[in-house]
């Protein structure tokens, strides 16, 4: 069953054009520390083969946590 909410998916590149804040190595780096840094507890990225994907809502999700929740 497909649900109403298809997430953004993003490659490494594609999420760093459209979100200039972050340069793919260090948006590489977070992805190579996730189970330290939380990032796989919500679920940012998705690896299909060999390619990473970022969930864009869920990777906004983490930051906000990470900052404390402080844009609740």
């Amino acid at each position: 069953m497909i649900e109403n909410n298809v997430p953004s998916l993003f490659t490494i590149n594609g999420f760093c054009e459209k979100h200039s804040f972050l340069t793919p190595s260090a948006l590489r780096n977070k992805i190579f520390y996730s189970s330290q840094n939380r990032m796989d507890e919500f679920k940012v990225t998705l690896k299909l083969g060999k390619r990473v994907y970022i969930n864009e809502l869920n990777f906004f999700n983490w930051l906000n946590a990470m900052n404390g929740g402080a844009h609740d």
